[in-house]
């Protein structure tokens, strides 16, 4: 709305997702890690760090693919008058896709 007040954010984000066999065949790994600051008036900034482990079935035939997925993430806040308490959490995705 033309009333509403223009807020400024920043943040940066880092995103890797190394294969050790072939793109969608065998053990991938997942690493991101982001920072996210929601108003450039206060300093409080939300880190938020994910690591994992994902597994890609073999596919022999036709575009039929399936994988599991491991994760952790993690989520900080820093430079906060009274920060909310450290988030953490474990996640099982699956994947199954014909």
């Amino acid at each position: 709305l033309p009333t509403d007040i223009e807020v400024d954010s920043d943040g940066y984000s880092f995103f890797v997702t190394p294969f050790f066999k072939e793109k969608g065949n065998g053990p991938e790994a997942l690493v991101r890690y982001d920072s996210f600051r929601g108003d450039m008036t206060l300093d409080a900034r939300q880190n938020r760090l994910i690591v994992g482990g994902a597994y890609w079935f073999p596919h022999p035939g036709g575009n039929a693919t399936a994988a599991l997925m491991l994760d952790f993430e993690q989520v900080t806040f820093s430079e906060y008058a009274t920060p909310p308490p450290k988030q953490q959490r474990i996640f099982v995705h699956g994947l199954i896709n014909f």
